[in-house]
């Protein structure tokens, strides 16, 4: 019979001046959350946010921007030249 069971929030960002870790909302050391998710029990990941640093502007490569290119086109967007564009400004994407 489980008679209760314990939840630890781990949050790690990547920031310019490289990785923060917080455990439950404080800051705490990178290895220290680390050793905490790699000796959990269970791990979801609840969110994950890939976002730009701002006057970053997002790029992908060739061989990515033509799947995206050939993936709108057979989905019938008409503009999709537009959507691509729309879609990398405000969706953080990067590869």
């Amino acid at each position: 019979m489980v008679v209760d069971v314990s939840y630890t929030s781990v949050n790690l960002t990547r920031t310019p001046a490289g990785w923060v870790a917080e455990i439950n909302g404080e800051a705490v050391d990178l290895t220290r959350a680390v050793n905490l998710l790699q000796t959990a029990e269970r791990v979801w990941l609840l969110e994950e946010v890939l976002a730009l640093e701002p006057g970053e502007v997002a790029v992908i490569g060739n061989a990515v921007a033509r799947q995206l290119h050939i993936e709108l086109g057979t989905l019938g967007y008409k503009n999709h030249y537009q959507l691509a564009s729309d879609a990398l400004a405000g969706g953080g994407w990067a590869a």
